[in-house]
């Protein structure tokens, strides 16, 4: 767990408190955004979506308690830890905040170095439960993925099977029709059913908090690499950049494109990582067929490889690989996930040297 990538809002209406936690939280190396009262401890959760929340209960106006309760009750929200500081030291207090979903209560006065500690758990107890997630999500789409495969092969071995069959019969003379056609309509319920499979109704869709997947793929990539390729992560805004779609398959997405931008990049290479409010160019807007979104976050990765223009050829809806290679299978996966996102995906010559990979996700 790196403590600068990791967000804590203290919430609390006695500035010296304020000033304490966050002058001490930051020599850990944390990012620390503050509140005074209640409601604007809310707001910011709200906007900022930090890693966790310190948040005192005695405030004038809306108590901790009751901005625990409204934080447990939005989406967006309600997965944030919530570490209690309060001076209420009976029992029944400390009840009330483990029942309304906090996951600590610290009393006052605080030992700083206790406080750390409880933090430092509390955050890495997180990472865990998230990176859980993310491995059970991907398990699924991958054993998903695993037995569409399998119904596949069973579906094309039927089929060749039958179509043999009807090509031997028309070389009969005085052919059963009528038998030939059950086989078709029979083809064509098989068809049907692998296609009702393939194709959910309902696909996975959450706010995914993008700057948190992309530190999870570059720490996973850094193990890979064992330090071999250096990643720069670069947003240009102070945002949590939130998109709405299948967690499992954008962190693929992600996956693909660092390890496509390893494996094209000569040793040394600073692979930089973009993540900006951004417009598709007209060009890509019109390969889709619906009103584009009235924004989109653009994810931008520059790697070391010579641009081709066939690179990123898209004909009738569909991205063509130039060759058949890994890289190019890897970037026809990640515009599949993106274009059932309704989002783009491009490939261009970078300004300086290389390619400049874009992706872009309606937020």
């Amino acid at each position: 767990m790196n403590p600068e990538k990791m967000t804590i809002l203290t919430v609390d209406d006695t500035p010296a408190n304020i000033r304490l936690l966050t002058h001490y939280l930051e020599k850990q190396k944390y990012n620390v955004i503050t509140a005074e009262d209640g409601f604007e401890g809310f707001k910011a959760a709200i906007q900022y979506h930090p890693d966790l929340i310190l948040l005192d209960v005695m405030m004038p106006g809306t108590d901790g308690y009751e901005v625990c309760e409204l934080l447990k009750a939005e989406e967006e929200t309600k997965d944030i830890p919530v570490m209690f500081l309060t001076a209420k030291t009976a029992v029944e207090d400390k009840i009330r905040g483990f029942e309304l979903g906090a996951v600590d209560y610290i009393t006052k006065p605080f030992n700083l170095v206790e406080i750390a500690t409880r933090v430092q758990n509390q955050l890495s107890r997180k990472v865990f439960e998230l990176q859980n997630k993310r491995y059970q999500q991907i398990l699924e789409r991958t054993v998903h993925l695993s037995s569409i495969g399998k119904v596949g092969a069973v579906l094309s071995e039927s089929l060749l099977e039958r179509l043999k069959f009807c090509q031997d019969q028309l070389n009969i003379p005085n052919v059963d029709i009528s038998q030939i056609q059950s086989i078709i309509d029979g083809l064509y319920q098989s068809v049907t059913q692998y296609h009702t499979y393939t194709n959910t109704e309902n696909p996975i869709r959450k706010s995914v908090k993008l700057r948190d997947l992309i530190d999870e793929v570059i720490n996973e990539m850094d193990d890979l690499t064992k330090g071999s390729a250096k990643y720069s992560f670069h947003a240009l805004e102070d945002e949590p950049f939130i998109v709405v779609g299948d967690p499992g398959e954008l962190y693929l997405t992600i996956y693909n494109l660092l390890f496509n931008a390893y494996e094209s990049s000569p040793g040394g290479f600073d692979i930089i990582i973009e993540v900006k409010q951004s417009m598709p160019s007209k060009d890509l807007l019109k390969q889709q067929k619906t009103d584009p979104a009235s924004s989109y976050l653009a994810i931008t990765v520059t790697d070391g490889r010579m641009y081709d223009p066939k690179d990123s050829e898209i004909q009738e809806g569909l991205f063509i690989p130039s060759d058949d290679s890994e890289l190019s299978l890897r970037y026809s996966a990640v515009y599949s996930i993106i274009h059932d996102h309704e989002g783009f995906f491009s490939i261009e010559k970078a300004d300086s040297s290389g390619r400049l990979i874009s992706i872009y996700l309606p937020n």
